[in-house]
């Protein structure tokens, strides 16, 4: 069986990630001096008062660490993880999710999403009905590679930290 990781920049609600089966693993903020862990889409409440404030903050990607740990219990029972993070043009979030990857002997497929927020949704939706149709890993890969050009940005440009 396929089933989908991403991380909390995907803004999905709980309710999506269930039906969806998708996984998300947090990102966290730096804001006012304190860490906060982002959950699902409508439940950050410690966090959207700050920012409306106007205060600066940083986010931390996800650590290959946390992405093992995620991987690790995904993988049991046998299923392949197909994996959406933040752009690798925002974060090192998605180098983290490959180096973890690594470690699972492609039994874990990370794709560069290119995306976040609403297009980040839009393939994570995507990936889940193409599960549920029960297309092939390969089938899902090459659908999503072949569409994300056209919902991100060219103008992206790399940079070493995600600032608000």
């Amino acid at each position: 069986m396929i089933v989908l990781a991403s991380d909390t920049s995907a803004c999905l609600t709980r309710q999506e990630a269930e039906e969806w089966g998708v996984t998300c693993i947090p990102l966290h903020y730096h804001l006012q001096g304190n860490e906060y862990e982002e959950t699902f889409s409508g439940e950050n409440r410690g966090i959207l008062p700050i920012l409306r404030a106007g205060e600066r903050g940083r986010t931390m990607p996800v650590s290959a660490e946390r992405f093992g740990q995620a991987f690790s219990a995904l993988c049991e029972g046998g299923n392949s993880v197909l994996c959406l993070p933040l752009s690798s043009h925002l974060s090192r979030t998605y180098a983290n999710a490959c180096e973890a990857a690594s470690r699972f002997e492609g039994k874990v497929t990370v794709l560069d999403s290119l995306a976040a927020g609403a297009q980040l949704k839009l393939l994570l939706e995507r990936a889940a009905q193409r599960i549920r149709e029960e297309k092939s890993l390969a089938e899902i890969v090459g659908e999503l590679t072949a569409c994300t050009p056209f919902l991100c940005r060219e103008a992206l440009k790399p940079c070493s930290a995600a600032v608000w």
